[in-house]
């Protein structure tokens, strides 16, 4: 099973690492993985334009002509989604504030070892708060004429977009086309302009400003992800109509069925098939009362989840089927003695130091060069200068993932929200942390104690000596350690999509 970070680069090209992308969830203002801002369950994270403006239909994204879709995180089927034909609106102090509704929820299934079914997990993915229909815009189509080929495009570099439009002329040579490259156009293909760009062609000594469409090639009514400049000569192409090119092709086929503002269900046809790293969409915009006055603020975000129903969980974070996978984790405890290494041309020998090691270290087996002895025995480098045996550390494969730190807790409340950060999961979260704070090098002393008093004032009474905004500050913390164990957390909790204020869920809360 392929899988994909839903998010890409400003220049649309995949993250190169973990690290990377948590980097900007964690500097997001709210949505956060287990609480929220206010306080409640959120089995989720959420991304908004501040991290990921090119995600955003917003004016400035489109005017550069540039924006990046959210992507599927896992191959699979879709299992359910609701589309706005446009944003869905609230009353407030005589205004209107709109938000969007539109999802799309996507059934997947991970297979570690296809012939041992006790190693597979049955998954969704749900994308909530994507724009809506009309946020897309529409870009007129074009055909090449009959009778005409070898139409050269012409290369899409970012910035680059021909004279001014408030300029009449300008440097030929500052302003010239875009080299071309080796695709061509044949009479019949069609394509998708975005928006025009103005350059001067050169012929002999003879340069003439012409205006060339930023483009993408179409296949049926899908558009591709490449653009391109290509000639708008009216004698080479026709209008062909109108697209709204950025419209993943999941909501092109949703949009077709004409049913709008209502859950529908998908299909395991390959009509509801999608694949890990095609566009899911892009961030819905939302309204809400301001801090002061009647001022109204707004945001484009996404809400991200991943959850399961699966009975195999949490079996399966523990490996049952023991699938080695290609990756694998080397753990290595805090204390152990170190070792350096003397190489010769013939073989590595390793000697005794009087150092430890300060903490506990969670690597990438190929990170620590991994190097046999005379005796057989493996050797890695975890500090740089610092090498253990293989006697002294932890191997984990791909799928061992309760040796890699992930967790399952459970919460058999009875769901009142406003009761989120008193649930029993949360001392259990603090716990976790305390113990990994343990393994951590001095810097992290003051943290198991820290935790402790939170649970031992959890525990008492719930008189108010622990805030809501306290515990939920505590799960959040930007510590590498602290985040290492909270985002490892994997919680049977009831969702926060179950049910609406009718059931008494919410009632404290309204």
């Amino acid at each position: 099973m392929k899988i994909s970070y839903p998010i890409r680069d400003k220049d649309g090209k995949e993250f190169r690492s973990l690290d990377e992308i948590m980097q900007r969830i964690d500097a997001e203002a709210h949505g956060t993985w287990l609480l929220g801002g206010n306080g409640l369950w959120h089995g989720a994270v959420h991304i908004s334009e501040v991290s990921n403006p090119r995600s955003a239909l917003t004016p400035d994204t489109l005017s550069t002509g540039e924006p990046v879709p959210l992507q599927f995180m896992a191959d699979g089927t879709i299992a359910a989604y609701r589309i706005n034909n446009d944003y869905l609106t609230a009353p407030w102090k005589g205004q209107e504030l709109r938000y969007s509704s539109t999802f799309v929820l996507v059934k997947s299934q991970c297979q570690p070892d296809p012939q041992k079914e006790k190693s597979w997990l049955e998954f969704y993915s749900l994308y909530m708060h994507l724009a809506p229909v009309k946020d897309y815009p529409a870009s007129l189509c074009y055909k090449v004429r009959a009778g005409h080929s070898g139409i050269l495009l012409r290369k899409y570099t970012s910035g680059q977009n021909g004279l001014p439009e408030t300029q009449e002329s300008g440097d030929p040579v500052i302003y010239q086309a875009p080299p071309k490259t080796r695709n061509s156009l044949k009479a019949g293909d069609r394509f998708a302009s975005s928006c025009t760009g103005r350059f001067y062609v050169t012929r002999g000594e003879q340069s003439t400003l012409m205006t060339f469409g930023l483009v993408r090639l179409l296949n049926g009514e899908t558009a591709g992800n490449e653009q391109y400049w290509v000639t708008l000569d009216p004698t080479l192409m026709e209008p062909d109509g109108e697209i709204q090119a950025l419209m993943p092709a999941w909501m092109q086929k949703a949009k077709a069925k004409g049913v709008f503002d209502q859950v529908q269900a998908g299909g395991k046809t390959e009509e509801w098939q999608v694949s890990a790293g095609t566009p899911v969409g892009f961030m819905g915009c939302e309204e809400y009362p301001g801090k002061e006055g009647s001022q109204t603020e707004r945001e484009w975000f996404v809400h991200l989840e991943v959850l399961s129903a699966d009975p195999r969980m949490p079996a399966f974070l523990g490996n049952p089927e023991g699938v080695k996978g290609e990756k694998r984790t080397v753990r290595a405890p805090k204390g152990k003695i170190l070792y350096t290494r003397q190489a010769t041309a013939e073989q590595a020998t390793f000697s005794a130091t009087s150092a430890t090691l300060e903490a506990q270290y969670m690597l990438p087996r190929i990170t620590t060069t991994p190097v046999m002895d005379e005796s057989k025995q493996w050797w890695f480098n975890i500090t740089g200068s610092g090498w253990l045996p293989e006697k002294d550390v932890e191997e984990a494969g791909q799928y061992d993932l309760l040796k890699q730190g992930f967790q399952p807790l459970e919460e058999n409340s009875g769901g009142d929200m406003v009761s989120s950060p008193y649930e029993g999961w949360v001392p259990e979260a603090f716990d976790s942390v305390s113990r990994a704070a343990a393994q951590g090098d001095e810097w992290y002393e003051q943290v198991p104690p820290f935790y402790r008093e939170l649970m031992v004032r959890m525990d008492s009474d719930q008189d108010g000596k622990v805030t809501e905004e306290e515990i939920r500050q505590a799960l959040v913390v930007r510590d590498p350690l602290v985040r290492h164990v909270v985002n490892r957390l994997v919680i049977k909790h009831h969702s926060e999509w179950c049910g609406g204020r009718s059931t008494g869920r919410w009632e404290e809360f309204y």
